[in-house]
C-alpha cells in the first residue's frame, strides 16, 4: 500500500508539472528564425511579451471582431510606404459578381487603400477566409477556391490546398496564371503586444504557404496578431502572388495599429 501510494504522489506530481509547463507561455526566445525576420520588419513598433493576464482569449471569438465594421489607422512599417500611416476598412459589402461565393453569414470587403481589397466571408471550418484579392498595384484578380485563410476560429485550423487563379482585371474573364499552395495555420500563443496604439492581448497566428503558382514557386511565411475586441492589431503578409510570378520579388507588407480605436 506504501509502494501504492508514493507511486500515486509521483504521478498526480508529474501530471501537476506538465499542466503547468502546458499553461506556462513560450517566451520570446522560442520564437523560429522565420518568426524573428518577419517580427523584426516592424521595426521596433511592436514588441511582445508574457501576457499580463491569466484570462485566456477564445479563439472562436475572433472572426467575429476582424469582420467587425471599423476604419483604423495603421502605420505601415514595411513596404512601399514604410513610415507612413493609412487608413484600413472593413465594412460589409452585398455588391460583388455573381460568381463570387455568397456567405449566409454576410461578407465584408478589407481595403488597404491603394494596395488591395480583399473579399472575406466566414468559413465554419477556418474562420475568416478571403475567396478574391484584387491587387491593385498589379492590377490582377486573384481567386482563392476555397479562399485563403486570414483570421483562423481555432488553435488547431487543419492544413489544406488552395487552388489559385490570377485575372488581369483588364480581361477579367481570361485566367492568366493558375496553380495550388498548401496553407498552414500555427496558433503561437496568447501574447501582450504593445503598439504606437498602446497595449493588447492578442492570439498570435503564424501562416505558411507551399505551392506554386504560374512558372514560380510558392514558399512564404506570414504572422498576425488578433485581439478581441479590435480584430486585427498587427500583421506582416506573405509575398503578393504577383510577386511570385516575378520570380520571388519582396512584396510583402508589414502594418501595426497606430491609433486607439474609438469605443
Amino acid at each position: 500500500m506504501i509502494t501504492m501510494s508514493r507511486t500515486l504522489i509521483l504521478f498526480v506530481m508529474a501530471s501537476s508539472v506538465l499542466l503547468l509547463l502546458a499553461a506556462t507561455p513560450m517566451a520570446s526566445d522560442d520564437f523560429t528564425s522565420a518568426e524573428k525576420e518577419l517580427l523584426a520588419l516592424f521595426k521596433g513598433k511592436l514588441t511582445v511579451s508574457a501576457p499580463k493576464t491569466k484570462k485566456g482569449i477564445d479563439r472562436s471569438s475572433l472572426p467575429a471582431a476582424a469582420m467587425k465594421t471599423s476604419s483604423h489607422e495603421y502605420l505601415e512599417t514595411y513596404g512601399p510606404q514604410a513610415g507612413k500611416t493609412f487608413t484600413r476598412t472593413v465594412k460589409p459589402t452585398r455588391t460583388y459578381p455573381k460568381e463570387w461565393p455568397v456567405s449566409s453569414k454576410g461578407a465584408v470587403t478589407d481595403t488597404v487603400p491603394g494596395d488591395y481589397v480583399f473579399y472575406e466571408i466566414l468559413d465554419d471550418k477556418r474562420g475568416v477566409i478571403a475567396p478574391v484579392e484584387l491587387d491593385l498595384h498589379a492590377s490582377v484578380q486573384v481567386a482563392y477556391e476555397p479562399g485563403e485563410i486570414m483570421v483562423p476560429n481555432s488553435d488547431k485550423v487543419a492544413p489544406y490546398d488552395i487552388k489559385v487563379l490570377v485575372y488581369d482585371l483588364a480581361n477579367p474573364t481570361s485566367v492568366k496564371h493558375n496553380g495550388q499552395f498548401k496553407v498552414t495555420t500555427v496558433d503561437r500563443g496568447q501574447w501582450s503586444v504593445k503598439t504606437p496604439a498602446g497595449t493588447f492581448d492578442c492570439v498570435m497566428f503564424t501562416i505558411t504557404y507551399d505551392g506554386k503558382v504560374g512558372p514560380a514557386s510558392v514558399k512564404d511565411t506570414a504572422i498576425i496578431f488578433v485581439n478581441p475586441d479590435h480584430g486585427v492589431i498587427a500583421k506582416v503578409t506573405r509575398n503578393k502572388v504577383s510577386a511570385f510570378l516575378v520570380y520571388n520579388a519582396d512584396d510583402k507588407l508589414a502594418f501595426v495599429l497606430n491609433k486607439m480605436p474609438a469605443k
